[in-house]
């Protein structure tokens, strides 16, 4: 077959024709793909809402920012979708204010603020668009760009679109707020087939926050709203605990049970442990590990899943326990931290979607939690390598607060339980503290070892208690006190005494109260009534050993839904 430019001259209609009718059916699968790709829009964004017309219109606007789209017959136009949907749930509009909140000689200005802003935040996702589909365009629009490029004279600046792309985020608690829109995604993809891995496709990043080996169990707030929350332990937390005093002093139940709520409101974290809790319990579950990101507080964070844990898990150790931590200009200086800078790069998804072999028993409310389980109550969950995990190494506030804690259980003179619901025994000393500065984190700790005596001492002085409970330690935020084969996976290491004769100081909270209560003025805490561990680790497995906390929450949050019916008076 002649090929010669003269030959194809004379198959130039049915060249032409051909042409056109590629162009026909390319035209005709941009707009299936642009009615496919704003069904998916409106389902996601249903809670804004956006109609399916807005949706539509979205896709068509994607097409002409990103022109591969619409000139490469292999483009991911159905990605575009997503990633659409995936800019609005993770850079939200700036919500407009409201002329009747500012002083009229303000609003003026302020208007003009928000103006330039929204103008601002509407390019910036333009921009993060486009840079996203053109790193990735294949086929004859690849070849095509690779040419228009090399004639601009900044060609260099297009090197890096994939890097640029990267969608920074700097409010974590607006991700959380947006949970609802990221569960819609997911529902979204299944009901549509629009993708088989059950994740974002855009990559976030976050430039500084606080890597923290915790695990939060959810609050109260965030578990049932601000409103149910509060409307739960004012209304029906009372008839769970009316008949308590049968058993023990009222005063001991009335601070049993201001102290569990309050420590529960907002979500105290645990430690991750090396027992069987914290490993997923299937033979294909990875060398993976759930961490805790966030900024400022355990309540502005996210869940972390780190695929291949090892090179991870030894930089992370470093920063915990490291001479650089400290600050103290004195004989004792402690090193232990339990949150540090890091950089955080990966992709979003959602917890109910993850495989049973990627989140341990001790972490299922990521996926909605195992007793009622409900995949509305899931979590978000960022994924990334351990290559994508890198400590931070400029100079940080070193904040980061969360809950401080140490637990004991209440029992009868013989040892058992006073009642079947485990978070009616629990009786729990909290101090808000900073995790990221040695010293400050030290202090707290020292701190709440003297209130808990403080108040420990009380009740087991108090005559109405005296002859009938005793208090055992049963577990901390440095310890999980789980079983006699494992311990924490970060434990912190010692202080040191600095001079001649140098040595180690305890910075566990357990040992920290146990050296306290050695040499405390009130007798009774040296007494067999409140039973202290001998050794670093149980005897046997511990009923309320942190790794059981988020099941027992379980349990406390399915009777605050159902409390029993009120018993009539005798």
């Amino acid at each position: 077959m002649d090929l010669s430019p003269s030959a194809l001259w004379h198959y130039k209609e049915l060249i032409g024709f051909g042409f056109s009718g590629l162009t026909v059916i390319g035209s005709v699968k941009i707009g299936i793909d642009a009615w496919r790709g704003g069904r998916f829009i409106a389902e996601v964004l249903s809670d804004v809402p956006v109609s399916r017309t807005q949706a539509y219109w979205k896709m068509l606007a994607a097409f002409w920012r990103a022109k591969t789209l619409m000139i490469d017959f292999r483009a991911p136009r159905l990605a575009a979708a997503r990633y659409i949907a995936e800019l609005e749930i993770l850079m939200p509009d700036l919500r407009k204010p409201n002329r009747s909140d500012y002083d009229p000689q303000d609003f003026e200005q302020v208007q003009a603020n928000w103006n330039k802003l929204n103008a601002e935040h509407k390019k910036l996702k333009r921009d993060l668009f486009r840079s996203h589909f053109e790193s990735r365009r294949s086929g004859v629009a690849k070849w095509i760009w690779r040419g228009f490029t090399r004639l601009l004279p900044n060609a260099s600046q297009h090197a890096n679109m994939e890097e640029k792309s990267n969608i920074i985020i700097t409010d974590i608690p607006s991700i959380d707020d947006s949970r609802d829109s990221i569960k819609h995604y997911f529902d979204a993809l299944e009901d549509l087939r629009l993708a088989s891995k059950p994740s974002f496709i855009s990559t976030v990043e976050f430039r500084f926050g606080y890597l923290a080996p915790l695990y939060l169990i959810t609050g109260l707030i965030n578990r049932f709203g601000g409103e149910e929350g509060w409307k739960l332990i004012l209304e029906n937390y009372r008839g769970l605990i009316e008949r308590d005093s049968e058993a023990y002093s009222s005063e001991l139940v009335e601070l049993r049970s201001f102290l569990f709520n309050c420590w529960l409101l907002w979500g105290p974290s645990i430690s991750p442990c090396g027992c069987e809790c914290w490993l997923p319990q299937h033979a294909t579950a990875g060398n993976h590990i759930i961490l805790q990101y966030g900024f400022g507080d355990e309540n502005n964070s996210v869940d972390v899943l780190i695929e291949g844990r090892t090179q991870a898990s030894e930089r992370i150790a470093d920063r915990l326990n490291s001479p650089r931590n400290t600050a103290r200009k004195s004989d004792f200086n402690p090193i232990a931290i339990m949150a540090a800078p890091f950089v955080i790069k990966g992709t979003f998804t959602w917890g109910p979607v993850l495989d049973d072999d990627e989140v341990p028993p001790a972490q299922k409310l990521i996926q909605g939690g195992t007793i009622l389980p409900n995949p509305r109550n899931g979590r978000i969950v960022l994924r990334c390598s351990e290559r994508d995990v890198t400590s931070n190494t400029e100079k940080s506030s070193k904040y980061y607060s969360a809950y401080i804690w140490i637990m004991f259980s209440i029992e009868t003179m013989d040892g058992k339980p006073f009642f079947p619901e485990r978070w009616k025994n629990l009786l729990v000393y909290f101090e808000h503290g900073n995790l990221a500065e040695a010293t400050t984190f030290q202090t707290l700790k020292e701190s709440l070892a003297t209130k808990a005596c403080s108040s420990i001492a009380e009740i087991l002085d108090r005559s109405s208690d005296r002859d009938l409970v005793r208090i055992r330690y049963a577990c901390s935020l440095d310890d999980p006190f789980c079983c006699p084969k494992s311990g924490m996976v970060f434990p912190p290491e010692k202080g040191i005494l600095e001079g001649a004769g140098a040595r180690k100081k305890d910075t566990r909270l357990v040992d920290i109260m146990a050296d306290l209560i050695s040499r405390h003025p009130e007798a009774v805490l040296r007494s067999e009534r409140l039973l202290m561990p001998a050794s670093a680790r149980p005897d046997s497995p511990n009923l309320y050993s942190s790794c059981a906390l988020p099941e027992i929450v379980e349990e406390f949050y399915r009777d605050l839904r159902s409390p029993p019916a009120t018993m009539p008076a005798a």
